[in-house]
């Protein structure tokens, strides 16, 4: 997996409507974070900061425990990233998940599992959080379905109330209790 450099940059590119990292070798990412979601465009041609080096650190050890291959997991980190950067404000989209017996008060970088009132139960990332919601990114590569209408895509992000929130919790596989 590639290692944040200091040579790294942001950009949006008005050809792809879209945002894209551009590596020290000159291959660029694209994002999933298009025009409408970003909060100012003039904020976004920079380079990657010595916190986006942390975020990157701090995002692949939450992951970590996924069997994801590292293409997966660069994308991730990278949509994350992004994310916390360049999201532009949005307000919780708490209805379509079930709400929690016990509220949660999740840290930056934690995994958490929504259930949406249809009954699936997906893991998210947790990108940036406050005292009573946090934005959060899907981590399940198939998406979901929000309700009949909506679907939220693999690294999308939205923003839910900390009360529709379980923290996850690895099961640990056979091998790892036997070994």
């Amino acid at each position: 997996m590639d290692k944040p450099q200091i040579d790294w940059s942001w950009s949006f590119r008005d050809e792809l409507k879209s945002l894209v990292l551009l590596s020290s070798d000159k291959r660029e990412f694209k994002l999933n974070l298009c025009e409408k979601n970003i909060g100012h465009l003039s904020f976004v041609n920079r380079q990657f900061t010595v916190d986006d080096a942390s975020n990157f650190d701090e995002f692949h050890d939450a992951i970590s425990c996924f069997e994801y291959t590292d293409d997966i997991k660069f994308h991730i980190i990278l949509h994350a990233i992004a994310c916390k950067n360049f999201q532009k404000p949005m307000m919780p989209k708490s209805w379509f998940f079930k709400e929690q017996d016990q509220p949660l008060s999740p840290q930056n970088a934690e995994i958490v599992t929504l259930t949406c009132l249809a009954g699936d139960t997906s893991r998210f990332l947790v990108i940036d959080s406050s005292e009573s919601a946090s934005l959060l990114l899907l981590i399940e590569q198939k998406g979901i379905h929000l309700n009949s209408n909506k679907r939220l895509e693999f690294c999308e992000c939205i923003k839910v109330m900390n009360n529709r929130l379980r923290l996850f919790i690895k099961e640990p596989k056979i091998m790892d209790l036997v070994g």
